[in-house]
């Protein structure tokens, strides 16, 4: 009995040295070609090489692909070779495992792609000092939460809004916004081929995104904070999120982004004006929305000197804002003509506005011309019958005259 037993430890112990040897083996086969793959990669890069480039798209199409670029675009902390060394290489290895997931995710099994994201997911917090590979990952992380499926997008979500009540634990605002934005991106904006579950997952959580984007622009003053959180407010628009329900229910973030519309900084302004442009355009039936778009037209209207102030400083910031600002006076005229049409003094500075953008003021020229001019078949579409105080002939001759 005794010489059976060591004889099985013995079996035992082979296999397990068996198993080490090959273990090492696959290893150092993977970390060969992650460092090919990295020689194409900065060949690439640096000398422009037609031939690394034939390369690694013939590279892209393979199975390897997978656990080649996550090598690359992470090595082991242990390993005693430069791979996964330089921040360019592994932006482009991130690049192909980004690219590998929207072309080949249809043919991942669910168990393969839960486990990939799971990977990725780990590595978030050990690459939040390096911004180029960080921002990319965010990316990666929530294209890989989207092919995994609507139960991962779920777990994802509720890992950035659901703070301590989450399984997982909390990440920064900073960070959770930004793959709130990449998950919007895979899911709402750029594939429609994937499964019903993940975009009905979508609708489900954004009042949970409305309701931390609304405490992430109460609690910071950073223009820059404040701009990501309105990227993200546009991107999950296409959930289902309304003009109007935004209005009545999330009132301190509409406001916020009615600020918005008075930043110097630039991307928190365009954001604002972006995300304005959108829910103005978008249909949206329910009651709330008349005294939504009233309140942005104030809004607009409090901001107008700076259209002015461009034409005596005709900076490029100004005219930035100038031509921000005349884009949504033209798309609210265009969306809402039959309320303009209802008159008013508001009407009538928006209908003024217009006139002058159509003889290029706000010292846009040409371009603001046009900008104007896509908004007057709308209005002059209302009925003559409709049309009210300031909003008669006048007003509709002059623009003509211009």
């Amino acid at each position: 009995m005794e010489e059976a037993g060591q004889g099985e430890l013995g079996a035992r112990e082979k296999k397990n040295h068996e198993q080490e040897e090959d273990e090492e083996k696959e290893s150092r086969i993977l970390q060969a070609q992650a460092r090919q793959l990295e020689s194409a990669i900065l060949s690439l890069l640096r000398d422009h090489h037609p031939d690394a480039s034939k390369w690694i798209t013939d590279f892209v199409t393979l199975p390897e692909a997978w656990s080649v670029s996550l090598y690359l675009a992470f090595p082991p902390p242990e390993t005693t070779t430069a791979v996964g060394r330089v921040p360019e290489a592994r932006f482009f290895a991130l690049n192909l495992l980004l690219a590998k997931i929207r072309s080949d995710w249809s043919e991942v099994a669910a168990a393969d792609a839960r486990e990939i994201y799971e990977v990725l997911w780990r590595q978030l917090p050990a690459n939040l000092g390096n911004p180029m590979v960080a921002e990319r990952l965010c990316l990666v992380v929530s294209s890989a939460a989207a092919m995994a499926g609507a139960e991962t997008c779920y777990e994802l979500v509720e890992s950035i809004v659901g703070g301590e009540s989450s399984m997982r634990p909390s990440v920064e605002p900073v960070l959770g916004v930004e793959l709130l934005i990449s998950l919007a991106e895979e899911s709402l904006l750029r594939s429609s081929a994937l499964p019903w579950q993940v975009g009905e997952c979508m609708q489900d959580c954004a009042p949970q995104v409305l309701t931390y984007l609304q405490s992430m622009v109460t609690s910071s003053v950073q223009e820059e904070v404040v701009a990501r959180a309105i990227v993200c407010l546009e991107r999950w628009l296409q959930s289902g999120v309304t003009l109007s329900e935004l209005y009545s229910d999330y009132t301190a973030l509409w406001k916020r982004l009615l600020g918005a519309l008075g930043s110097k900084v630039d991307t928190c302004f365009n954001a604002a004006v972006t995300t304005l442009c959108e829910l103005v355009a978008a249909v949206d039936p329910l009651p709330g929305r008349e005294p939504a778009v009233q309140a942005a037209i104030s809004a607009l209207l409090a901001q107008k000197w700076e259209y002015t102030a461009a034409v005596l400083e005709p900076t490029e910031s100004n005219i930035l804002h100038s031509q921000g600002l005349l884009t949504l006076v033209s798309v609210i005229a265009s969306a809402e003509s039959f309320l303009l049409a209802k008159g008013g003094n508001d009407a009538g500075v928006m209908l003024e506005w217009l006139v002058d953008g159509l003889g290029g003021g706000g010292g846009l020229g040409l371009e603001g011309a046009t900008i104007a001019a896509s908004s007057w078949p709308y209005l002059a579409a209302v009925p003559r019958s409709k049309r009210r105080d300031v909003l008669q002939a006048p007003f509709f001759g002059a623009a003509a005259q211009e």
